[in-house]
């Protein structure tokens, strides 16, 4: 496996957690909006709530009479778009460490070291190491002598407390 084809980041845990939690509660929704619908539908309801029309006429007219609902309706959707942008955008956080800075005291200056230098050099040194020793006695140990191996690397992200 090359340097350069490391396994892709995973998304951060917060963004995981979100994720989870948003799609939940939208198929709650739309699983008890279903079974209401199918619910009414068969007449589980009554016959009334069966064969009536989808918007009555009193809430259409009470629409019509009031123009500031549509102004309403634009600005929910609006604010339904900004947060499924903001839940796009939260898809590209990754728990992967960009840089790392090298020096502790910066009244010198500062060092930075690309996260992806730090995981290539390890990659090189450990991929031998794995190659030529782990991998061959695992394959003797076990008696196939073409197990396929996959290693992925990759440096999880650490809040800068936890680097100095």
């Amino acid at each position: 496996m090359a340097a350069g084809t490391l396994a892709a980041t995973s998304r951060a845990p917060g963004t995981r957690r979100a994720n989870r939690t948003v799609l939940a509660l939208i198929g709650f929704v739309l699983l008890a909006a279903g079974a209401a619908g199918i619910a009414a539908g068969t007449g589980l309801f009554g016959d009334g709530v069966r064969t009536n029309k989808v918007i009555p006429q009193d809430t259409r007219d009470w629409v019509a009479a009031h123009d500031w609902f549509w102004l309403a309706v634009a600005a929910g959707s609006i604010l339904i778009a900004l947060l499924a942008l903001r839940w796009l955008l939260a898809q590209t956080s990754t728990n992967r460490l960009r840089q790392l800075d090298v020096e502790s005291d910066r009244s010198a200056g500062r060092t930075v070291l690309s996260g992806t230098a730090v995981t290539d050099a390890i990659a090189a040194e450990i991929r031998t190491r794995i190659q030529t020793e782990a991998v061959p006695h695992v394959r003797q140990a076990l008696d196939v002598p073409d197990l396929p191996v996959r290693l992925e690397l990759r440096l999880a992200g650490a809040s800068r407390r936890d680097l100095r």
